[in-house]
């Protein structure tokens, strides 16, 4: 997945606006959310997808490269087995039968959004994505390469970094691993400047 992600967005500009949302939809090559000319987008490109139940799937999915439909249909299989998985495993643990969480999950809406972060020119005069929560019941996370971290003018001796920098693995490693101490990651993580 993450070499035919990589494979469309180095796509020339032409050939990804190929597969650009249509008016009033949000599956396809562009910007989610968008509801005025004049608005302040995000600083991202987004390919936006339905992947499962097949018949959600719009006729965009079937106009893609092959390799990327075979790729984007195998990960969907392998990412719904995971959900499955994960969902069985908190429903176990709040005392949900394993048929009921089935039931109500199983054969929910599954979608698949690749973002890319292009180098921005000017990271001083950018704010970031958006705030946003995912209104899903479970996102997976699949980065594909590094991103970069507080531009260099947020960073100063008056406005020292809060928190550690590490990569992914590392973060994940260190949440699953602590003890219990009553107190959450985060804290974990953060740069005491005293």
């Amino acid at each position: 997945m993450k070499h035919e992600t990589q494979k469309f967005f180095d796509l020339p500009l032409e050939e990804k606006k190929k597969s650009e949302q249509s008016s009033g939809d949000t599956d396809g090559f562009g910007q989610l959310f968008v509801v005025s000319d004049e608005q302040k987008l995000d600083w991202a490109d987004l390919f936006y997808l339905k992947t499962s139940p097949t018949y959600l799937r719009k006729p965009i999915f079937s106009k893609l490269y092959l390799s990327l439909i075979e790729t984007m249909k195998e990960y969907a299989d392998e990412i719904k087995k995971l959900s499955m998985k994960v969902l069985e495993m908190l429903g176990k643990t709040l005392g949900i039968d394993e048929k009921e969480v089935k039931s109500v999950f199983e054969e929910g809406m599954q979608s698949m959004r690749m973002n890319y972060y292009p180098p921005c020119p000017q990271p001083d005069k950018v704010m970031g994505l958006t705030p946003h929560s995912n209104g899903l019941v479970l996102t997976i996370l699949f980065q594909v390469n590094g991103t970069q971290g507080p531009t260099s003018s947020l960073v100063t001796a008056h406005n020292p970094p809060r928190f550690k920098t590490m990569g992914a693995t590392e973060f994940y490693r260190g949440y699953l691993n602590r003890e219990l101490v009553g107190k959450s990651y985060v804290e974990a993580i953060r740069i005491n400047h005293q």
